[in-house]
């Protein structure tokens, strides 16, 4: 088993291997790995699909009396039987190993279960505090590339591709606290990425024989849960592109700008993890509600900033000065 199942997941302590005592956690989940059973063939409860530049992915969501089946194909493959106290894993030997999926769709899935929402961003805290702010976006839109440029300029990674929105009760409109644990001290992104972050690949593994995008260890991290103060939304505009006159950016290579609470809300539910397999499960409702609370309770700010690797300096120093103000 990967050495990082001995630290916690998202505020879930991963059983009989993480060292739960030494840090902070919410949940205590039970973790093995072993061959599943074949399932009788039907038709997925829900399906998603996605075909990169590089890869396809393929995700299937079986839902039976007392367990979850989440089967991957893509750089991956494997299934995950997700129950209420334990999820099992079951990988195929080749390409990307267990650990990225688990700690992004499984360890979604399960604490969704617990009513904790989980989407699709990075976190960091703000160094010397308890805050923590959040990079919003789907994929390929540079959030990681950001998060390695801001880690160590004023703030320290706590998650990346996957964040839990772990929140205090709140009833109707009413304000509540959500509070951030952090992932696995790991990040993956392509080379390019890497140096203009200003790391080498020195001490990197790739993620999959096929690509080259690497593994990068994070050090120095802290382990400590944060409370969530703003959310950014990343809108990349490419050279050329011509957005509408709210999104433009006209003298600068960024600009930070409050959402509107209806925005906020659509963003942070197309972003959601595991897509509109909530639908599926009869969790829609109350992710609505408890999203809308999140919009109620944290600061949620669109970035538009233009793309290339020559602006990274200016949008995380944009960045860190609006989380400090």
């Amino acid at each position: 088993m990967n050495l990082l199942y001995s630290l916690p997941l998202h505020g879930v302590a991963c059983e009989p291997y993480c060292l739960f005592e030494e840090h902070e956690q919410r949940y205590r989940l039970r973790v093995r790995e072993q061959r599943l059973p074949a399932r009788q063939k039907r038709e997925a409860d829900w399906l998603l699909t996605d075909k990169g530049e590089r890869y396809e992915t393929r995700v299937e969501l079986y839902t039976e009396a007392n367990a979850d089946f989440l089967k991957i194909d893509c750089q991956g493959k494997g299934s995950f039987e997700i129950t209420d106290g334990e999820i099992v894993i079951d990988w195929d030997q080749g390409g990307t190993d267990s650990n990225h999926y688990f700690q992004t769709m499984a360890i979604a899935l399960w604490l969704e279960r617990k009513r904790v929402q989980c989407v699709h961003a990075n976190a960091l805290s703000l160094t010397g505090t308890n805050k923590a702010i959040a990079l919003l976006a789907p994929s390929r839109t540079g959030k990681t590339t950001l998060t390695v440029a801001l880690a160590g300029n004023g703030f320290e990674m706590m998650t990346d591709d996957m964040l839990a929105l772990h929140q205090s009760s709140a009833t109707g409109n009413a304000q509540c606290t959500v509070e951030v644990y952090p992932g696995w001290p790991e990040v993956r992104l392509w080379p390019d990425s890497l140096k203009a972050s200003g790391f080498n690949l020195k001490n990197t593994d790739k993620v999959h024989e096929q690509f080259s995008k690497v593994k990068l260890a994070v050090e120095g991290r802290d382990s400590a849960k944060k409370r969530l103060e703003t959310i950014y939304f990343l809108n990349r505009v490419e050279p050329g592109e011509k957005k509408s006159d709210s999104e433009v950016i006209k003298d600068s290579v960024c600009e930070i700008k409050p959402m509107s609470k209806s925005v906020a809300l659509v963003q942070l539910l197309q972003n959601s993890m595991l897509g509109s397999a909530f639908q599926k499960i009869g969790l829609e409702e109350e992710r609505f509600q408890a999203l809308s609370n999140v919009v109620n309770s944290v600061q949620m700010k669109q970035v538009n900033f233009r793309s290339g690797f020559d602006h990274l300096d200016t949008v995380c120093e944009m960045i860190k000065q609006d989380a400090k103000g």
